[in-house]
């Protein structure tokens, strides 16, 4: 996958992704601060991409968006892992197209939360935990352990993925055409997925 950049050469998915999480903040710029957004991405959709594009423009000296599909909340029945991962570089390549924005792929975080909250006590004062307008910050997993939690509004509360799922269950596709990434979309509707 590639996806034409205004800002420099095409960004390739390996561009994209952050295969070490602690070796990508150890090694940037130890003056300037990296965003996390986490959540389980089921399925990524224009809201997601909205907050991390206002996050890129409110916050201009960010190093990068650090961008985390996880599967912390094993009481949730989700879609696998690799696929949301894959959706999420369809979608913000399609709706961001930024070459700070990342993709975590680190194995490390991605299957144990504490492994991430070792990186944020480090790094305390380099990662802000950035969330969409839909979250409460008093419910975050990882809320002790950052400097700082910025809530970013999407540019609409009526996306969510939860409302997606449902819409695709009851067969309404044209309410969220608009929401979703063509290519995510079109895979979700082959794939049958969220249909019971």
């Amino acid at each position: 996958m590639s996806v034409e950049s205004p800002l420099r050469a095409p960004i390739t998915e390996e561009d994209l992704g952050i295969h070490n999480l602690d070796g990508h903040i150890l090694h940037s710029n130890p003056y300037r601060v990296h965003g996390l957004i986490t959540g389980s991405f089921d399925p990524p959709h224009l809201g997601h991409a909205s907050a991390i594009q206002r996050a890129l423009v409110e916050l201009p000296d960010l190093e990068s968006i650090v961008v985390l599909a996880h599967d912390w909340n094993k009481a949730k029945n989700q879609r696998p892992l690799n696929d949301r991962q894959r959706w999420l570089h369809e979608t913000l390549g399609e709706f961001v197209m930024d070459p700070r924005v990342r993709i975590c792929d680190d194995p490390n975080v991605i299957d144990d939360p504490t492994h991430l909250d070792g990186i944020c006590d480090l790094y305390r004062y380099r990662i802000w935990r950035i969330i969409g307008g839909d979250k409460d910050p008093e419910k975050l997993h990882h809320r002790n352990n950052v400097n700082t939690i910025l809530v970013i509004p999407r540019s609409s509360d009526d996306i969510s993925s939860s409302k997606i799922r449902e819409a695709i269950q009851a067969g309404r596709i044209e309410d969220i055409q608009a929401q979703v990434a063509s290519t995510v979309l079109n895979e979700i509707l082959a794939m049958q997925c969220y249909q019971r």
